[in-house]
């Protein structure tokens, strides 16, 4: 599975500055206060419409990039949920103790994919003698 940032850098720029702003992705930039007339203003320079974008949002490429954003929400939701649970069964509430290892099994089998995926990516490495 590609990570959104390496998705994110195939683009053509104009689109991945409009995913940025949309989602607010963009590392250290906080985009969310832009409105769209000045998101434009910033990131097209021959005033360029909202249209050509929303046009793209019906892609398959944009719903992929969704699709890889929500994914990395996910991760960033589950950990909440996690740290909540965890919180609730060292009180010693019975219910939150089975969710908490029903949790820590299956962030244990998402462990071992994501293990595979980084020894994939190992052999990817550029070496310059």
């Amino acid at each position: 599975m590609m990570e959104l940032r390496k998705a994110l850098r195939q683009l053509p720029t104009r689109k991945k500055h409009y995913f940025e702003w949309k989602f607010n992705v963009k590392p250290r930039v906080d985009l969310s206060n832009l409105s769209e007339q000045e998101f434009l203003d910033k990131y097209t320079d021959d005033g360029t419409t909202i249209r050509p974008f929303k046009e793209w949002e019906r892609t398959p490429e944009y719903h992929a990039l969704v699709n890889l954003y929500l994914q990395s929400q996910t991760a960033n939701d589950l950990l909440e949920v996690y740290e909540s649970v965890k919180e609730k069964a060292k009180q010693g509430d019975d219910k939150a103790v089975k969710q908490l290892l029903e949790l820590q099994k299956r962030i244990k089998e998402n462990s071992k994919e994501a293990s595979k995926m980084f020894e994939e990516d190992e052999g990817d490495e550029l070496i310059l003698d």
